[in-house]
């Protein structure tokens, strides 16, 4: 990517964190393209330990879609920074989430597989 893309990505994860209600899900799909996880990963720090259920559960949609857009390394770099954080409930169960989805959609493709 160009250096103009960079920037436009970037004024975008800007301007959609100035919004009155800051569009979360966008600002995470940019970062993904910028390779911030660090970024990236505060935001699901922020939205997991927020306490509004809302939130929350955000939080949650971010990370199953980072499972199915991101690449191994970038989501281990997430799973890295999450892990360096105060650990609470929400924050173990987001990093558990990107470490173990995969072997989770296995799992199920297995089990499901079987019964048929």
């Amino acid at each position: 990517m160009s250096n103009i893309h960079f920037q436009v990505l970037r004024d975008l994860v800007q301007l959609y964190g100035t919004l009155a209600v800051p569009d979360y899900m966008n600002i995470c799909r940019c970062l993904v393209f910028l390779d911030d996880a660090n970024g990236l990963a505060e935001i699901l720090l922020k939205l997991v330990n927020s306490g509004t259920e809302n939130d929350v559960l955000l939080g949650y949609q971010i990370a199953f879609e980072l499972i199915e857009n991101a690449t191994q390394e970038f989501l281990a770099r997430v799973r890295h920074h999450i892990s360096e954080s105060t650990p609470s409930k929400s924050t173990d169960d987001v990093r558990i989430l990107l470490l173990h989805m995969h072997s989770i959609e296995h799992h199920l493709h297995f089990a499901v597989g079987k019964a048929t």
